[in-house]
């Protein structure tokens, strides 16, 4: 816990991490000492532009690795592929590790995109409800009991999952049986957020 009256609102964020990670330095070059790594997504502070590097309150970060934030991602099934083999965490919500929930808070949130923060919460509040035989398209969301993914395309999930301990590919069909089969869940429903570039 942290007393209360040690929080402040800081300064405005103005551009985020837009690249699987990047690193703050000590000084604006590439050789100088890393002062922290900085996950996808992290929001920051441009206090200046030089010519490779953005000076932020953290440090010195690559110019080509932070984006405006009046600049969002506009695929959140793009932003999720990004995230292709990083670790499973339970709770996770970084590219450090991540766990399912994570995983799409993730890849929404870049496309600003309001997201709760775990599945079941997901669930009721994303976007509208497919009919069960509706054919799925990239960036629909796919949910079970404790556990979602997105499509990236009509047949092919990506997800963080505990099988295989990182965020993977799997033909739906197989995440359905699979799913079935060990945890006893189906599917309690799949969603589609309207107008989302696919």
């Amino acid at each position: 816990y942290v007393p209360s009256d040690r929080l402040t609102t800081g300064a405005a964020p103005t551009h985020r991490v837009g690249t699987l990670a990047t690193h703050a330095y000590a000084a604006e070059d590439l050789k100088s000492p890393d002062v922290m790594q900085l996950p996808f997504g992290t929001r920051l502070q441009v206090l200046d532009e030089r010519r490779h590097f953005f000076e932020t309150p953290q440090g010195f970060v690559p110019k080509k690795h932070l984006r405006p934030l009046d600049r969002p991602f506009t695929s959140p099934a793009t932003i999720a592929q990004l995230h292709f083999g990083v670790p499973y965490l339970w709770g996770g919500n970084s590219t450090r590790g991540l766990d399912c929930s994570g995983l799409i808070t993730a890849a929404l949130t870049a496309c600003d995109i309001p997201c709760p923060g775990d599945a079941d919460l997901q669930e009721n509040a994303l976007g509208e409800r497919l009919a069960p035989d509706a054919p799925l398209q990239r960036g629909d969301i796919i949910f079970w009991r404790g556990h979602v993914g997105m499509m990236v395309d009509e047949d092919t999930l990506i997800h963080a999952n505990g099988n295989a301990m990182a965020v993977t590919y799997e033909p739906l069909a197989n995440a359905i049986l699979r799913i079935r089969t060990v945890e006893a869940s189906e599917v309690t429903s799949r969603r589609r957020i309207p107008g989302l570039a696919v």
